[in-house]
């Protein structure tokens, strides 16, 4: 073959290879703006992708509580971001809520984990916050609710509630929830206790299985509690989280029951 030809049959491959990836480039680019739904087998936010001083309410799917979620810095670990809860002095039960779709594992199990930590103390009784976990319908799976420096288990308003638990001042504290589909049982951890267990069918009948709504904010008399607050952060909601970060939380022991896993580098 005459050199040239060979030559120009080089640059043709080469040209080629380029069109290729330029055209790959372009797919990959066009994936990448285009909106991926929420996984039905999760929900994760650990609040770093928002502004800090701000509402949480408007950033990322969360809305309402304008007045009591803020986003805030820093969050675990002395990094990123957390919310806090605080009480507005004239706003009873705001929430901020987000809006998901997890389906049980399967073992029919959807786990819930948030870490917390108690903020400014109030000046009077009652209670500071409360987080709930719900189905489409607004019938409660789980809820947190309690004073500044108490986090106490509870299914809805009704008459379903546990001991409260005495949170660790001034150190982030791991909550979970094991809803089991099955048994209709939601088991509460803190702290890797296990703090007992709920029905939430006794006076819910007809609940659906798949969580689909988050929120969180404060509940009871802000005036009573004379300005109370809590940081929450690394909510997960879904599959059992994996343990390999509990070195973190210098809280190997719980390693074994693997209640926390780790979105933050």
């Amino acid at each position: 073959m005459l050199p040239y030809i060979a030559s120009i049959q080089e640059e043709g491959k080469e040209v080629c290879f380029l069109r290729q990836t330029l055209v790959l480039a372009a797919l990959v680019a066009l994936c990448a703006m285009v909106a991926v739904p929420a996984s039905a087998s999760g929900f994760d936010d650990n609040f770093d992708a928002y502004i800090p001083g701000m509402p949480l309410s408007g950033q990322g799917g969360w809305v309402g509580g304008e007045t009591t979620v803020t986003v805030v810095t820093p969050g675990y670990g002395g990094v990123g971001n957390c919310v806090r809860i605080t009480q507005d002095g004239t706003s009873l039960g705001s929430q901020c809520s987000h809006g998901i779709n997890v389906a049980p594992d399967a073992n029919g199990q959807i786990w819930w984990t948030w870490l917390v930590k108690p903020g400014q103390a109030g000046g009077g009784g009652g209670n500071c916050w409360d987080t709930w976990l719900n189905d489409a319908d607004g019938k409660n799976f789980a809820r947190w609710y309690g004073a500044w420096n108490t986090a106490r288990p509870r299914i809805d308003g009704f008459g379903q509630v546990l001991a409260g638990y005495t949170l660790k001042q001034g150190v982030w504290n791991v909550l979970t929830v094991r809803v089991d589909t099955n048994t209709h049982i939601s088991e509460f951890f803190a702290n890797g206790a296990d703090l007992g267990g709920l029905n939430y069918s006794t006076n819910q009948p007809g609940m659906g299985n798949v969580a689909a709504l988050i929120s969180m904010g404060q509940q009871g008399n802000s005036q009573g509690n004379g300005g109370s607050a809590d940081y929450l952060d690394n909510l997960h909601i879904g599959d059992i989280p994996e343990p390999s970060s509990l070195a973190a939380f210098g809280m190997l022991g719980l390693a074994a029951l693997g209640f926390v896993r780790r979105r933050r580098a």
